[in-house]
């Protein structure tokens, strides 16, 4: 069974246990930072597994974003050693706010050393990926997403073809629009708040709020990013099968 998982989580959320068991169970694992600085996609093939290291192979790629987008990767075999994770700033033991991070005396790259190996003619080597790899978050820009590639960075992310081996729980999730609706009114009638239904097809905005300066019904539609793109005719195809049902 195909199927994508999106996890959202802040600090302390579980997304590293999450990216490892992906990772162990070979799954295709995509990492979106919050702040938009960078995508990174991995590739995993486990080879062998114990409770504190594997075998591995493993391949990474960072888009990024540099005078435009730009993806670099490396792939390498690892024996990947498990280490506990620690808290290096946490209150519960003081020692580790005064030593922490800072008790780590390697020595990184200078400032020449990343403007020199950041520069594109250096992108599909090993410095260039160390240095986005540690770095990527003060030398990139953010990630603007009119110049993303999604059919590249959602490649070999399991994703639609749910819809082929088990469509009831593509029914499920289309169901859950309805479910929040019920949930919204439920709530609005627990606490005798008056409501109105507005229908986005046939209702008239002039007439439910009387401004007079109205805009076309399709004005925040996304037709334009459907146009040219094969999917949307299975996606209307779903969409049929599902009202139909």
């Amino acid at each position: 069974m195909n199927t994508m998982y999106v996890y959202w989580g802040g600090v302390d959320s579980g997304k590293a246990h999450l990216k490892h068991y992906a990772m162990l169970n070979n799954k295709t694992n995509l990492l979106w930072d919050l702040i938009g600085k960078y995508i990174k996609k991995i590739y995993t093939t486990t080879h062998h597994y114990e409770s504190n290291w594997r075998d591995e192979t493993i391949h990474r790629i960072i888009y990024h974003n540099i005078n435009g987008l730009r993806k670099c990767e490396k792939k390498e075999n690892r024996i990947y050693q498990f280490e506990t994770y620690a808290h290096k700033s946490s209150a519960i033991d003081p020692k580790n706010i005064s030593h922490g991070i800072r008790g780590n005396k390697r020595k990184g790259y200078s400032m020449d050393d990343i403007k020199k190996y950041t520069q594109i003619e250096y992108v599909n080597t090993n410095i260039y990926f160390d240095i986005i790899s540690k770095h990527v978050n003060q030398i990139s820009q953010d990630m603007d997403r009119k110049i993303l590639d999604y059919n590249d960075i959602f490649k070999d992310v399991d994703l639609l073809e749910l819809y082929n081996t088990d469509k009831n729980r593509v029914w499920y999730w289309l169901d859950e629009f309805n479910r929040q609706e019920d949930d919204i009114i439920t709530l609005l009638k627990k606490y005798n708040i008056p409501y109105r239904m507005f229908d986005l097809d046939t209702d008239r905005y002039k007439d439910v709020f009387g401004w007079e300066i109205e805009l076309p019904k399709n004005y925040t539609h996304r037709k334009n990013s459907w146009q040219n793109n094969d999917r949307y005719a299975i996606i209307q195809d779903i969409a049929k099968e599902y009202v139909q049902r």
